[in-house]
């Protein structure tokens, strides 16, 4: 049984359930999972029958920048969606008897990306946060992606965007 919350950027449907031929019971709502009471309120709202058994994040979400051109609130962009909502879904989840916690991550936290700091650094903290998980018995796995084709495009268009309009010196001066 799996029971799922969406980032609240999409529509749930209607009657907020549906129920797959293979007897899964999956349940959508709109939530921002970046607000830790908006998690909780979710958590609190699951029914017993139904109990969560596995989570799943995938949220991502770019605002490229150069060191000189980041300001906060570019990097909230890019945190919230990844960092915040990962640890507010860990915090709540910790005393659950989950089967999996899977974070999305990229190996741009690993490798970086030219102008995606905030990125690189979201996806490292998903990366710690399943290294942590684990490290105290908690189910806890982090996916780190390479570029999908389809992103691999955008991604090299973002970057050659954020290098034509970003003129001031990167961290590489």
């Amino acid at each position: 049984r799996a029971t799922s919350a969406d980032d609240g950027r999409r529509t749930a449907p209607a009657d907020g359930r549906e129920t797959t031929p293979n007897a899964v019971h999956v349940r959508t709502a709109a939530c921002d999972l970046a607000d830790a009471a908006a998690v909780d309120a979710l958590l609190a709202d699951i029914d017993p029958a139904h109990p969560l058994t596995a989570v799943f994040h995938a949220a991502g979400a770019l605002d490229d920048a150069v060191l000189a051109n980041l300001t906060d609130d570019r990097l909230d962009r890019v945190l919230r969606p990844k960092t915040d909502a990962a640890t507010h879904l860990h915090r709540a989840t910790a005393a659950l008897p989950l089967t999996a916690f899977v974070l999305f991550s990229s190996v741009a936290g690993v490798l970086g990306n030219a102008g995606q700091s905030g990125y690189a650094a979201a996806n490292a903290h998903l990366d710690a946060l399943a290294h942590a998980r684990t490290a105290t018995g908690l189910p806890g796995t982090a996916l780190a992606w390479g570029l999908w084709e389809t992103d691999a495009k955008e991604a090299t268009e973002a970057t050659e965007a954020t290098e034509a309009t970003d003129t001031t010196d990167g961290a590489d001066g």
